[in-house]
């Protein structure tokens, strides 16, 4: 029987791509993916091999995004790129609540 997953591509934790057992953890990072996107105007991995990506590479900080997309905004507070960092950790225990 092959893998069971549901949910926005975009959106999914590293965990979830791979058909393991939804928690807490996964909703923590859906949440971080969400605020990096509402804060820069794209997903932190929106193009390409997103699954590979969401698995393997470090998102780019949020600023680093919003320059590179030609945003123009207030700076993000670093306590904000922290959070949503850590959100978007690969190691479910390494999320907040973990």
């Amino acid at each position: 029987m092959g893998k069971c997953t549901s949910g926005t591509l975009v959106y999914m934790s590293p965990q979830q791509m791979d058909g393991e057992a939804a928690c807490v953890a996964d909703d923590i990072y859906s949440i971080g993916a969400t605020i990096y996107d509402l804060l820069t105007g794209r997903p932190p991995f929106y193009s390409g091999n997103i699954d590979r990506q969401v698995k393997e590479k470090e998102a780019l900080r949020m600023g680093e995004r919003r320059k590179e997309l030609g945003v123009e905004a207030k700076e993000i507070p670093g306590v904000w790129e922290e959070v949503v960092a850590a959100c978007l950790a690969k190691e479910r225990g390494k999320r907040p609540g973990g």
